[in-house]
Formats: structure tokens, C-alpha cells, sequence
């Protein structure tokens, strides 16, 4: 996970929101399984984002996961390797939590942030960013984790 120059990501978002409007059918079927897993929603959620960037997906997952899960309360994480980045993230998403590590690091990383064994339906894991350059070695640690 590099950074990339802050005009192309600019210049690249209204392409990655129609892009990401097509995944509005996959965010329901997880909002609808994180709904039956707790109902009454009073479990927080913990929504990672691996390959986070300046946190332009995130964001977009955040308006559009809130209100398919109302009264929920949602935890952001959001993971990078490029620190300048995050920073850039953490305005537009300024109550997330921030990791800066490798993806073979991950294990590691977030074994302070994630439970275990978490109970169902209180973990999202979101790495739209990343998932056409993720190595095997990238995958693994993913699975890991």
C-alpha cells in the first residue's frame, strides 16, 4: 500500500462513487446479515477498512452503511501503510481509528483493536481500495487476521 498523488485521487472520485454505487446490492445483503445476527442492534460494530487511503471509501461506506443499520453504533478502523494518507483520511472520517502497517504486518497490527473471536455480526472488513494489488503473501495475512 503507496500513497498516490492527492490530484489524480481527486480528480478520480465522481468514477469511484458510480463506481462503488455498484456494491450497493452487496452493502445491503451485509446490513441485512448484520441485522439478523443482532437484531437489536445493540452490539457495536467494528468496520475495517484495509488499504484505506485518504479514507474517500470509507466515507462513502459510512453514508450509505449508517443508515441500512440505524441506532447502530459503528467503529471505524481504517488501515494503510502510508501514513500522510491516513492523516488526509482522518478528516474526512475524524472519529476512525488509524493503523499504519504493512498487510503482512496485520496479525499483528490489529491484535490490540479486534477481539479474538468475534462474535457474529459485529465485524465488517471492507478492502475495495486493495483488492486488485493484494499479493499472496497480502491474502494470507488478510486470512490470518
Amino acid at each position: 500500500m503507496i500513497g498516490a498523488a492527492q490530484d489524480w485521487l481527486e480528480a478520480r472520485v465522481p468514477f469511484d462513487d458510480a463506481a462503488r454505487q455498484q456494491s450497493l446490492p452487496l452493502l445491503d445483503r451485509a446490513a441485512q446479515a448484520l441485522l439478523a445476527a443482532d437484531p437489536t442492534g445493540r452490539t457495536p460494530l467494528t468496520v475495517v477498512d484495509l488499504g484505506a487511503g485518504t479514507g474517500k471509501s470509507a466515507a462513502w461506506f459510512r453514508q450509505h452503511l449508517t443508515p441500512r443499520l440505524p441506532d447502530r453504533s459503528i467503529h471505524w478502523l481504517l488501515v494503510d501503510a502510508h501514513e500522510p494518507s491516513l492523516e488526509i483520511a482522518t478528516r474526512h472520517l475524524a472519529d476512525a481509528h488509524t493503523i499504519v502497517t504493512q498487510l503482512s504486518e496485520l496479525p499483528a497490527a490489529l491484535a490490540n483493536h479486534l477481539p479474538e473471536h468475534p462474535t457474529p455480526g459485529t465485524l465488517l472488513l471492507t478492502c475495495s481500495a486493495v483488492l486488485d494489488v493484494l499479493t499472496q503473501d497480502d491474502v494470507e495475512a488478510i486470512l490470518t487476521t
